[in-house]
């Protein structure tokens, strides 16, 4: 179905869609809006997909995609959880273009129509990223810049912040050494619970979310890095105070994450731990005004 207009991260919730632009404190919020009387059942699943990130956000018959992973897996997960002939993403986020996030989506951009991109806006020199942004031409999806201010709203009760970057990074030339720290942050608020996706930022960047005061009080926690020892600090987690932190991270990986050093602050807070490489798919579904309930494939 086509996608028409100035519009739409989101076909998102109803085919009608409204942009508004919101100005608080020169600050532009976008806010793109379907149908704002209907509220969905909520479900947040964690892919398994090795040593990588890709989670979707399914809101009745509505698609996020948070990164790729770093394979074609994603594309079986996506085809499990949706509908047989629903071939239509509506938000496709890269929350950084390293290869465990990006490469997946190339394969995504191939097997589904893909209708809004969110992403920094850097130029980051690698074949594969080059090759994301012709997919993304060919495919004709709509881009969006990420920055502090945008909101994605999915129903009245339902919305996802951009926390973070700050500022737009749009057409800013990215190395590899810094990319992890200009991760895309989000957090999704869904009546009384929320959830925040950190992409693979690290100690700077939650220095700089904590020190800004910006709102990262969550009761779902995805741990940034996959458990990396130089992430989750305790200085974050007591401005966080999750429930329930969940790792992206690949079985045996050579890395040794997650590290012990992040999974002792985990514990000492008394914070619950899933992970894809012990847990498979993590899926968080929420009915309604109900609290997450949690569900894997290895319980």
């Amino acid at each position: 179905m086509g996608l028409n207009g100035p519009f739409c991260i989101y076909k998102m919730l109803s085919r009608k869609t409204i942009l508004i632009i919101l100005l608080f404190a020169n600050i532009v919020s976008w806010s793109f809006i379907y149908d704002l009387t209907s509220t969905s059942n909520l479900e947040v699943c964690f892919f398994d997909v090795g040593q990588g990130d890709s989670i979707l956000i399914k809101a009745g018959d509505k698609q996020i995609l948070i990164d790729g992973g770093p394979n074609n897996s994603v594309v079986s997960k996506l085809s499990k959880k949706m509908p047989l002939f629903d071939k239509q993403i509506d938000l496709v986020v890269l929350t950084h273009p390293h290869h465990d996030h990006l490469n997946g989506l190339l394969n995504v951009f191939e097997k589904f129509k893909v209708s809004n991109f969110l992403f920094t806006g850097e130029i980051f020199e690698s074949k594969n990223f080059n090759i994301l942004q012709d997919l993304i031409l060919k495919e004709g999806s709509k881009k969006y810049i990420a920055k502090l201010g945008l909101r994605i709203i999915i129903s009245k009760d339902q919305y996802i912040d951009v926390l973070y970057p700050f500022e737009s990074l749009n057409n800013q030339l990215l190395t590899d050494a810094k990319a992890n720290d200009s991760s895309v942050i989000l957090k999704l608020y869904s009546f009384n619970d929320t959830m925040l996706f950190t992409g693979d930022a690290t100690f700077k960047t939650e220095s700089d979310l904590v020190e800004k005061g910006i709102d990262i009080r969550s009761d779902v926690l995805k741990v940034a890095h996959h458990g990396s020892k130089y992430a989750t600090t305790d200085f974050f987690l007591h401005s966080v105070l999750p429930k329930l932190a969940a790792i992206s991270v690949g079985e045996n990986n050579t890395y040794n994450q997650p590290a012990i050093e992040m999974l002792d602050r985990l514990e000492k807070d008394n914070i619950k731990v899933v992970r894809t490489d012990k847990n498979g798919d993590i899926c968080l579904t929420q009915k309604k005004t109900k609290q997450f309930s949690l569900s894997s494939q290895m319980e």
